[in-house]
């Protein structure tokens, strides 16, 4: 039901034709009427006319689709392979780690939900918070506040960045269609999901979280020295076994597509090379080969 109407108010405009019927209402035209002591004629003529004007805007908000989302069968076919045929052992589990580190710290915590419009998230923003007012200089706090809040571009979950990057076909750019898209669709998608592979008992449905963290390295797309990737696989490789830290913190790097290169790659999460304790020298080899 939530998809149904999700599809025909933001993907097909259908709240423009409602309107437009409710204008032609003869009860609506003279309660206006008796209210702005106009005569009743004239405001039905006038709600005539913006009627038409709504239902020929629905018209071409049908047929030009401006933003469009794939079907709930198109996304199942994302998920592949299956949780239950993922060899997870063989990955190397800082990995994913290290990509929570750097894009969602709020992912591990939130157990049952998967974008920030819930209790958990905010729970751990506002503690999160509390642990900048111990600061001496406002400023400071400020600015460290923005910087690990990460208001500067706008929050998004992990899942939210999965649902987008795979469910929008096109209209990406409006903003406000596609944050409605990815809270809902995180709640109706990713959730059916996980209780579908709970229900039937797959394998490694344990590890459903690990998972979606899987399927967002096969998915997601990055940009590295100026080359667009479509997939973060199609850098680091298909072969799970094949993935290196290095290579992926690079990966991970370009995630909100800022301009990384070989002179700035070292300085943009510092403390995430410390704490992994990775190569310097083969992520800069690796910046080096991609100019080639």
């Amino acid at each position: 039901m939530l998809d149904y109407l999700f599809l025909i108010i933001f993907q097909y405009g259908i709240l423009y034709t409602i309107l437009s019927i409710l204008l032609t209402s003869f009860k609506l035209s003279y309660f206006v009427s008796t209210i702005v002591h106009c005569p009743f004629e004239v405001i039905r003529f006038f709600f005539q006319c913006i009627s038409i004007i709504l239902f020929i805007s629905g018209i071409v908000k049908i047929t030009s689709e401006k933003f469009k989302i794939k079907t709930i069968n198109e996304l199942n076919s994302v998920f592949t392979p299956s949780i239950n045929m993922v060899s997870f052992g063989k990955i190397d589990s800082d990995i994913f780690n290290m990509l929570i580190d750097m894009e969602d710290k709020t992912y591990r915590i939130r157990l049952n939900t998967y974008n920030f419009f819930s209790l958990e998230f905010i729970n751990y923003k506002i503690k999160q918070f509390r642990q900048f007012r111990s600061m001496v200089e406002r400023y400071q706090k400020t600015i460290v506040y923005i910087k690990a809040t990460r208001h500067i571009r706008g929050y998004s979950t992990l899942e939210m960045q999965l649902l987008r990057s795979i469910g929008i076909v096109y209209g990406y750019n409006i903003i406000i269609f596609r944050k409605i898209y990815e809270i809902l669709y995180t709640t109706i998608f990713l959730k059916s999901l996980k209780s579908y592979y709970t229900k039937n008992n797959y394998a490694n449905h344990d590890r459903y979280k690990d998972f979606l963290l899987y399927t967002y390295l096969r998915n997601v797309n990055t940009k590295i020295n100026e080359k667009y990737y479509p997939k973060i696989t199609d850098f680091i490789g298909n072969d799970v076994q094949s993935w290196t830290k290095e290579k992926c913190y690079i990966a991970f790097c370009g995630l909100p597509h800022r301009n990384i290169n070989s002179d700035n790659i070292l300085n943009i999460h510092p403390e995430i090379i410390d704490r992994y304790q990775l190569d310097k020298k083969i992520i800069l080899k690796s910046m080096n080969e991609i100019k080639m």
